[in-house]
């Protein structure tokens, strides 16, 4: 069975805003585990997760809604952002990171990170088999007689 390219890049848009919203409700929910995990600690970090949630849920509703190859570009630009800045903070990179504290210590922060960050790659993914079916037909299409 034949699929177009059409229908194969709609699939893979709706796979796409599916994931970033899976993340952004993830983060949601890390939201406020975090926050009551923190509570009365000298330490927060849940500001964060809040900072995450809102986007990625924004990004799933555009990804569903919006078949724009700037879209996809600039939204993988900023999967790739987030994915550097889990490294240099949640890892730690040069700190301690994120799973680091004490206050977090109960909420296996390790298995969250892996399951965002899979999903976040499966998104990078996504994202860019879009950019690149679109680039390939947007090359292999006459253009159309004006008038």
């Amino acid at each position: 069975m034949n699929t177009s390219p059409v229908s194969s890049r709609r699939a893979a848009r709706l796979a796409a805003a599916a994931v970033c919203l899976g993340v952004g409700v993830l983060y949601a929910v890390l939201f406020f585990l975090v926050a009551d995990a923190e509570a009365g600690a000298s330490e927060n970090t849940y500001g964060a997760y809040l900072l995450l949630a809102v986007p990625y849920l924004a990004g799933g509703v555009l990804l569903a809604t919006v078949a724009r190859r700037g879209l996809w570009v600039s939204t993988a630009v900023l999967q790739i952002v987030v994915l550097v800045l889990f490294v240099l903070f949640a890892v730690g990179g040069s700190r301690p990171g994120v799973f680091e504290y004490e206050a977090l210590s109960g909420l296996h922060m390790a298995v969250w990170a892996a399951v965002i960050t899979g999903a976040q790659v499966v998104l990078l993914g996504l994202l860019g088999y879009l950019i690149g079916t679109s680039a390939r037909s947007s090359t292999s299409t006459p253009a159309r007689p004006a008038g």
